[in-house]
């Protein structure tokens, strides 16, 4: 596992760690990196050296100590707790229990299954329920998601090329406190859950970034999205508390091999956080309740030019690495919306559509995110092809296209389109896409290949929040540039 994240010194010594410490140079600041298992690293940034965690586990004592002073635990416990679970991932007993319990996550843990306890859990309309649940149709198959949504946020095509948006983005001094974390019985649950979540993580070799991440306060619409309003929280604080609900729905599923009813008529015995954070479909909506996470993905589409003469639509088949989603097709870029260089800037969420681009798309390094440039698009600078939507800002098109709340985990996420129907760009940065660790595998997948699309949205396994914003571009495409697509037609159903 490789948790990246910053660390006060004393919290070091308070740790009592011995193992070798090495120092470098990075972006004109000092890194520190210290060994503590051949699998484990833990990235220290010298001068950001105010922060109090030290990855997940100091993250859960921070969490917890406002209650209790998490049943006495001191760093030098977590480091030992921490140093034993990553050996033990290394023996040949617990490779093959990860390797059982991945294959029963794939197994009983599919979308349509996620899908059908969502809706089976939710399945009661209530006065003045406004969200409803996103189900696509192609070519005669209907799939189900855990998204829900409203028509108002659907197909949106609000203009991101700037930051004049019309969206009022309201970035408070400080985050609100959710409800959970003041409910002593919520927060037993994080912790004895969270623990037991976090050292699976560590034996399975996640990948971890401690970065503030934008979570939803608030979002005001009528006939048109006009205002969100984002805090800031540590993203590994999120993750072990209100994004546990995620890891229960699927554990649930595995508990009980795929029993949907079961499940659904024990909501206390198979989910106790949902049944307690995010029980009714109003709830959905009630962000002052928990952490509600906010991410950003995108329908890219890039015209070519012969021999091709279509789009070229990248995709992706997520990693064993990354911490939700593994082992699902994706849309490319597909991520949380995060504050790295302390700029309220960041907020807008083109800046994390352009900076996963970078990442997902050109292999953009992430040891960049601790980058010394004052200016929070530094990443524009740093590849051909991304430096080229500065010096041909009207040449694409970037727009939001929809809003969702999934509630997999209970986030809310920003669907974005980014056309660029100019085949110069293709022919210039076409060869330079490369995946990055995010991925196992990265497809350019052309709108002329109708029996591929096909194939992906009827019989491959999506997470949820892709889907509406590839349903959303692969219909824009269709009507805009006919002669250049073959796409199956591609309509959603509100459940």
């Amino acid at each position: 596992m490789r948790i990246v994240t910053t660390i006060a010194l004393d919290t070091i010594k308070e740790a009592g760690l011995t193992v070798p410490v090495d120092g470098r140079a990075v972006h004109s600041k000092i890194m520190l990196s210290v060994e503590v298992s051949d699998r484990l690293f833990v990235e220290i940034n010298v001068l950001r050296a105010m922060s109090v965690l030290w990855t997940g586990l100091l993250c859960l004592r921070s969490m917890f100590s406002m209650q209790d002073e998490s049943a006495g635990y001191t760093a030098k416990d977590f480091v030992n707790w921490l140093m034993e679970s990553s050996h033990n991932a290394q023996n040949e007993k617990s490779r093959k229990r990860i390797a059982d319990e991945r294959e029963d996550e794939v197994r009983f843990g599919s979308q349509s299954n996620l899908a059908a306890v969502i809706g089976k859990y939710y399945k009661q309309l209530l006065p003045g329920d406004r969200w409803f649940q996103y189900e696509y149709q192609a070519e005669g198959y209907r799939k189900l998601t855990t998204v829900f949504t409203t028509k108002a946020l659907l197909d949106m095509e609000i203009d991101l090329s700037d930051e004049d948006s019309g969206i009022v983005i309201r970035t408070p001094r400080k985050t609100s406190l959710p409800s959970s974390d003041l409910d002593p019985e919520m927060l037993r649950l994080f912790k004895d859950y969270g623990k037991l979540k976090l050292e699976q993580q560590i034996q399975r070799g996640t990948t971890l970034f401690s970065n503030p991440t934008f979570v939803v306060e608030n979002i005001s619409f009528e006939k048109r999205l006009s205002e969100i309003g984002f805090g800031l929280v540590d993203f590994l604080k999120y993750r072990f508390t209100s994004g546990l609900l995620g890891d229960e729905l699927t554990e649930s599923l595995v508990r009980s091999k795929g029993n949907i009813d079961a499940i659904v008529n024990e909501p206390l015995t198979f989910l106790p956080i949902r049944s307690r954070l995010m029980s009714t479909r109003s709830a959905l909506d009630n962000f002052s309740s928990r952490y509600c996470a906010a991410g950003v993905n995108a329908f890219v589409a890039i015209r070519r030019g012969k021999p091709y003469d279509d789009f070229g639509i990248p995709v992706h088949l997520r990693s064993q690495k990354v911490a939700t989603g593994s082992n699902k097709w994706s849309l490319t870029p597909q991520a949380y919306h995060q504050q790295l260089m302390n700029s309220k800037r960041e907020a807008y969420l083109q800046l994390t559509v352009f900076r996963e681009l970078f990442e997902e798309g050109f292999g953009g390094d992430s040891v960049e995110r601790e980058h010394n440039n004052l200016d929070p698009q530094w990443y524009m600078h740093q590849h051909p092809g991304m430096r080229w939507f500065r010096e041909f800002a009207g040449a694409y098109d970037l727009k939001l296209q929809n809003l969702t709340i999934n509630s997999y985990a209970g986030n809310v996420d920003f669907g974005c389109s980014l056309i660029i129907p100019v085949e110069a760009y293709w022919q210039e940065f076409g060869s330079l896409l490369e995946k990055n660790w995010e991925a196992s595998k990265m497809e350019v997948v052309s709108s002329l290949d109708h029996e591929r699309w096909v194939d992906l949205l009827t019989e491959s396994d999506w997470i949820s929040e892709s889907v509406p914003t590839l349903v959303s571009g692969l219909n824009y495409l269709s009507r805009r540039f006919p002669k250049r697509t073959r796409l199956p037609t591609v309509e959603f159903k509100a459940v």
